[in-house]
């Protein structure tokens, strides 16, 4: 079980270019064994001692009554797969399974069609290549070698523009779309290109808003990732492969994981069905990563609108309640 609450610490700026949003704040959640040890630590971290050390953070006292209110009819929107990069067959059933768990419960569930996935998802893409060469990664570091799995990203990270405007045309003629698109949007950018950049994740949030309240949505539920938890080395060549994270990161939504089921005999493939890719780099290496997974749990999220943090963990946990017990090796 993993919450990743509303990022607290937005700035505005005003003054030269407009309404301009300083874009991926880091939000702090918790790991814990159940729904009630994620409230739990929510209900330290809302502590008057956070303000007093912050004054910058807002002050939003926790909401109990949310959680333990008993007779709420909540509506949450589903969708089980994304072009940008398909969800295998193991992580669409268990969206399925949450969608019936929620149901017996009361919940309103339907089916909903996000209108700008692929956009959110380069957006991401651009916003945290921005700085380029993964500049923010090396001063993090402080010198620190890094792991291998980042080498090739900091390899990519470094291809000069013009380069860039080369290869991508011919990933494209051979067939390696989702390579030509990251290509293109994943550069060291200038301050104006970054504030063009900041304008397209406030255009992004302002049609999931749009999206959010036309639907009358209370939560969204989606796939966790594309696949379960990959071998290890892997990471490198499907780091795309968490663009259902990516979307509710760049949009600021509180979003907790939650375990639903585990990968089953025969679901251990990745093939046309859940992925429109077939062939390019991606879907090899996924299909690669889903060799042996038979047995590894698969999760979904829950995501609610900035804010709604208790009542993420509120849907979070009627779910859990009305899923049945799943044992794992840890």
């Amino acid at each position: 079980f993993f919450f990743n609450d509303t990022a607290t610490t937005e700035i505005y700026t005003e003054q030269i270019v407009g309404s301009v949003r300083c874009v991926q704040e880091t939000g702090v959640g918790p790991i814990g064994k159940c729904v009630d040890d994620l409230i739990l630590f929510m209900k330290c971290f809302f502590d008057e001692e956070m303000w007093r050390r912050d004054p910058y953070i807002p002050r939003q006292p926790w909401q109990d009554e949310i959680i333990q209110e008993k007779n709420k009819q909540y509506t949450v929107g589903y969708f089980t797969n994304a072009n940008f990069f398909g969800a295998s067959k193991a992580n669409r059933r268990a969206v399925e399974e949450a969608v019936v768990a929620l149901r017996k419960a009361g919940v309103n569930v339907k089916p909903v069609t996000i209108p700008n996935f692929d956009e959110i998802a380069l957006n991401f893409i651009e916003i945290t290549t921005s700085e380029g060469g993964m500049a923010r990664l090396f001063d993090a570091t402080e010198g620190e070698k890094l792991i291998e799995e980042y080498k090739t990203m900091v390899l990519f990270s470094k291809i000069p523009r013009w380069i860039r405007s080369i290869v991508a045309p011919i990933l494209d003629l051979i067939g390696e779309k989702r390579s030509a698109r990251i290509m293109r949007n994943s550069y060291k950018r200038s301050a104006q290109e970054y504030f063009d950049v900041n304008r397209r994740m406030m255009l992004n949030q302002e049609i999931m808003l749009n999206f959010w309240r036309e639907n009358q949505l209370d939560a969204l539920l989606s796939p966790g990732l594309a696949t379960p938890a990959i071998p290890h080395g892997m990471s490198q060549k499907l780091m795309i492969s968490c663009c259902y994270t990516y979307m509710f990161n760049l949009l600021n939504y509180p979003t907790g994981n939650i375990p639903v089921t585990k990968v089953k005999e025969g679901e251990e493939v990745y093939d046309e069905r859940d992925c429109i890719h077939k062939g390019d780099m991606f879907f090899k290496q996924a299909e690669k990563a889903m060799r042996g997974s038979k047995g590894l749990p698969v999760g979904v999220q829950i995501s609610t609108l900035p804010f709604e943090d208790e009542k993420c963990l509120k849907i979070m946990k009627i779910l859990e309640e009305n899923l049945g017990s799943i044992e794992y090796a840890l």
